[in-house]
């Protein structure tokens, strides 16, 4: 996401609601939602456990105002990737674009002991179920790898694409 955001230009905080944060980037049209302070876990695992409210609501008051046209929410991570969320975004664009960032088990396990985590192997594995079903329920979703910085590169490239693409 760093690699993603350093593209944008220069970004303002903002907050909705209670729970929700993110970054406003006006000249590139996008909202990023989560906080990135810097920590290994940034982003929408920085939100409160029941940020999911407050993200509705946002999306949807986007999607009510003309101003906000043409604009890009861009999210990453577990608290919003799932069914009932991705489910809205759709409903609210059909258009919507649904990423799934994948890679193999020994850069998976590599970043896990960098980042010092304490997830457990059970979480882990459900994790790997829930993003199995979520890819299963939802056909609209591009995979990609993410295993190296050549890859965000093109990962980048792809989002631009997407983003500015006569749908």
């Amino acid at each position: 996401m760093w690699s993603i955001m350093r593209t944008l230009g220069p970004g303002k905080q903002f907050a909705f609601g209670r729970t929700l944060r993110g970054i406003r980037y006006d000249a590139s049209r996008m909202f990023v939602l989560g906080v990135y302070d810097g920590s290994p876990f940034s982003g929408t695992d920085k939100l409160a456990m029941n940020v999911q409210p407050s993200a509705e609501l946002f999306i949807k008051a986007l999607n009510n105002r003309s101003d906000y046209a043409g604009w890009t929410v861009l999210f990453e991570g577990d608290r919003l990737f799932n069914p009932k969320f991705l489910r809205l975004a759709l409903d609210i664009d059909p258009h919507a674009v649904l990423v799934l960032l994948t890679v193999d088990e020994s850069t998976l396990s590599a970043r896990h002991v960098d980042r010092n985590d304490k997830q457990s192997e059970s979480w882990l594995r459900g994790r790997k179920t829930k993003y199995r079903q979520i890819q299963k329920a939802f056909p609209e979703i591009t995979v990609h790898t993410n295993r190296d910085p050549a890859d965000a590169a093109r990962l980048m490239r792809w989002i631009e694409e997407a983003r500015t693409h006569d749908r």
